[in-house]
């Protein structure tokens, strides 16, 4: 009765990325072909893979890894290698993932004085919301340029805001200045 060794491993066919917040990413794969499988080696990149660091998983034969503790706005490049009692495969094809942040800031500001005391406030949503939807804004303004206070924060994702003075008054003749920062999850 001849026993075959098993033959060197194949890396997984598929690496599936899902960031879940500004410091974790899950890690997935696909079971490789080959036999005998007895863990798996998992490597991340952090420098556009010019070095790879093993993570160090648990030397078991699950297919997912949560790695956390991340930076946000953080890319991270992950590969994994079968091993098995004949060694460890060549690594899988490289995926990518950046971990989410907050929004980038609004542009094209306009303040328009409407008949009576309001200021009409439109402006264009961020173009890159690193990963999450916008919530809502939160509006400063001020009777001077660096020194501005909070006005309101919207829940909304409007892009335009009529300060009427019901917040805080407003008075006729004065020049005020406005501030906009988008808000997702992440701040």
């Amino acid at each position: 009765n001849v026993e075959n060794d098993p033959t060197l491993p194949t890396p997984p066919a598929t690496l599936t990325l899902t960031v879940n917040s500004a410091t974790e990413i899950l890690i997935q794969w696909n079971t490789p072909t080959g036999d005998q499988h007895t863990a798996f080696k998992l490597e991340v990149s952090t420098d556009a893979e010019q070095t790879w660091t093993d993570e160090g998983i648990p030397a078991n034969t699950n297919q997912s890894y949560v790695d956390s503790g991340l930076t946000t706005l953080g890319v991270y490049d992950y590969r994994v290698s079968t091993i098995n009692p004949s060694g460890t495969s060549v690594p899988s094809t490289v995926s990518s993932a950046q971990t989410w942040g907050v929004p980038d800031q609004p542009t094209a500001l306009t303040a328009t004085a409407v008949v009576g005391v309001k200021i009409v406030l439109d402006w264009d949503a961020p173009v890159n919301t690193h990963g999450q939807p916008i919530t809502g804004y939160y509006i400063e303004r001020g009777i001077a340029s660096n020194s501005l206070s909070p006005l309101v924060t919207t829940t909304n994702t409007d892009t335009d805001y009529t300060d009427d003075g019901s917040v805080t008054v407003l008075m006729a003749g004065t020049e005020y200045f406005y501030r906009i920062s988008a808000i997702n999850s992440q701040g």
